[in-house]
């Protein structure tokens, strides 16, 4: 099954298993930036008054582990930097922004980046208490070091938080991991990392505190889990812990993938809504494949409703009162508008009655919020700490996490995927420049558009996608420290690429030009005497592949070669 939660976690952000790197940009002309110098801020929700809270996973901490032999850039690093931020009268130019949670628990790398932690926090109806979603590192056991770091105990739990002027209450309140153990809904691995809380107040004109529980989106689970406090249970004159509410966790939603299914892409559910009818709309990262992700609805009772399809990685969704309008996080949305290597990412706003779409770009796009006014709120930076990333050989610096006020007044309509690459509308367009990370690929290698870029025509329909290819291309290899092996690779071959609707793929090149087969093609390659991974420079490779995978060869070069060798020998 094909998760890839890497933007969920520390490390390299990960497209459909590449690893990619971007220049920073502003804000377009039209947004207001509300809020700045934001920690990895993710989850947008409402408090009293208008107060717009902000989720800030944090950046990590000075507890720091290294695997034995790697680079101290790969590390892990816990403290308590996670928390909430709350920006007064945000739609008045900007408001105050001020930290009313601190403390929490936070994983990141050296740098702060891509950090987990408080990825998701919502008010009450409670005075002074907020809900945070607290996530877990989804590739494998922690440290006992980072286990044993004050505030870890939190991790993969909703925690229910009481701040009280220089006191705070801090209770790792509903146990996640363990229900995922225990039930695993999606029958799936055994995972858990929290990404966003909903709290659902089913009669808000009623006594605050006696039936208001909460949903959780854990995105490593692939569940929406019902969280509900027995507050009846309580004691009238409680002291201390006697006071918490036992509570029972339930499966509100889960999103299983057929067993053994290593190609579908999982749903992944990071964002939650809901509209003034009480209705509950979830949205999913869906691999971070082009397309494959969703936003689905239920009624108050958990019936699924509806589903809208075709978006790009969700990060965050918001959805106004009446349910006319959806916004959107993408967080590899297309961007039209930046310059080659610019930062992916754009909010889009549905107009469910119409059908039509129009979208924002906004870097690396979080949490959405809209106000009973309209206006619409994202994070934008949201896998940036707040003095940002320094640049490094592989990408330049990026802006510390913000939080943004967009418009979509001038937004043109636009059709769904929305990822890369746009439509062309029957005209060829320069290609986008790129830098993919191939880890399993001659030892860990990066591919990186050259000095020539070549074009594409992109048709998108009902059918499917197709993408042709044609032009003069060249490609550089480079090392992991940013050391070119081999310059300016001629791939030139014209093209083409068709993704079908009904889940079939079709891929025709001429030479010269390369293909890297995908474990559901190894033993076809081997069968016709072809490398894993070819490089040929006469005839050209036919493809098709079936929506259960079977693939079949039409043609293949004869003069295939493993592309590893043309690499320098160490």
């Amino acid at each position: 099954m094909r998760r890839s939660i890497a933007h969920l976690g520390v490390g390299a952000l990960v497209l459909g298993g590449l690893t990619v790197g971007f220049a920073p940009s502003a804000a377009a002309q039209g947004e207001v930036v509300v809020a700045t110098g934001l920690d990895n801020p993710r989850q947008l929700s409402w408090g009293d008054d208008g107060v717009l809270l902000v989720a800030e996973a944090g950046s990590g901490g000075d507890t720091c582990v290294t695997p034995p032999g790697a680079p101290p850039e790969s590390g892990l690093c816990g403290g308590s930097t996670g928390g909430i931020t709350a920006i007064e009268d945000p739609g008045g130019g900007g408001g105050t922004a001020e930290r009313v949670v601190d403390g929490l628990f936070s994983l990141a790398g050296p740098d702060g980046s891509f950090a987990i932690g408080s990825n998701g926090a919502d008010d009450t109806d409670l005075d002074g208490e907020y809900l945070v979603a607290e996530g877990n590192f989804p590739f494998g056991p922690l440290a006992p070091e980072l286990l044993a770091a004050a505030g870890a105990d939190t991790l993969a739990h909703l925690v229910v938080v009481e701040p009280d002027g220089e006191q705070q209450l801090v209770v790792p309140y509903a146990a996640l991991a363990a229900a995922e153990t225990e039930l695993n809904p999606d029958g799936a691995q055994d995972e858990s990392t929290a990404y966003a809380v909903l709290f659902v107040d089913p009669t808000p004109d009623g006594p605050a505190g006696e039936d208001g529980y909460a949903l959780v989106a854990d995105a490593a689970a692939n569940t929406v889990w019902q969280v509900e406090p027995d507050v009846a249970a309580v004691p009238e004159n409680c002291v201390g812990d006697a006071c918490i509410p036992p509570y029972a966790i339930t499966v509100f939603a889960t999103f299983p993938t057929p067993a053994g299914d290593d190609v579908t892409p999982e749903y992944v559910p990071t964002s939650l809504a809901t509209d003034d009818d009480g209705n509950v709309y979830v949205g999913g990262l869906g691999s971070e494949v082009a397309g494959a992700a969703e936003v689905r609805t239920y009624g108050p009772d958990g019936e699924e409703l509806e589903a809208w399809s075709g978006f790009t990685a969700i990060t965050g969704l918001a959805v106004d009162g009446a349910g006319e309008h959806l916004y959107v996080s993408q967080l590899f949305g297309s961007n039209p508008s930046a310059a080659p290597a610019g930062v992916p990412g754009n909010v889009v706003n549905v107009d469910v009655a119409a059908g039509t779409y129009r979208s924002v770009d906004v870097p690396f796009p979080g949490g959405v919020a809209v106000s009973a006014d309209a206006e619409v709120y994202v994070s934008a930076y949201s896998v940036a700490p707040a003095e940002g990333i320094a640049e490094t050989p592989m990408s330049p610096a990026t802006p510390g996490g913000e939080v943004w006020r967009i418009d979509f007044a001038d937004s043109a309509d636009a059709g769904l995927p929305v990822p890369f690459p746009q439509d062309t509308g029957g005209e060829g367009a320069p290609a986008q420049a790129f830098l993919i990370a191939l880890p399993d690929l001659c030892g860990g290698v990066f591919l990186s558009s050259g000095d020539l870029t070549g074009e594409w025509r992109v048709t998108r329909d009902d059918d499917g996608d197709r993408i042709e290819y044609r032009g003069a291309t060249t490609v550089d290899v480079l090392s992991p420290d940013g050391t070119v092996l081999l310059d300016e690779l001629d791939v030139s071959g014209e093209g083409s690429e068709f993704f079908g609707a009904d889940g079939t793929w079709e891929y025709d090149f001429a030479a010269p030009s390369f293909v890297f087969a995908s474990p559901a093609e190894v033993d076809a390659f081997a069968a016709a005497g072809l490398p894993a991974n070819s490089y040929f420079t006469s005839g050209s490779i036919t493809k098709t592949v079936s929506a259960d995978d079977v693939v079949e060869l039409i043609s293949v070069p004869t003069d295939a070669v493993d592309f590893c060798s043309l690499l320098p020998v160490a």
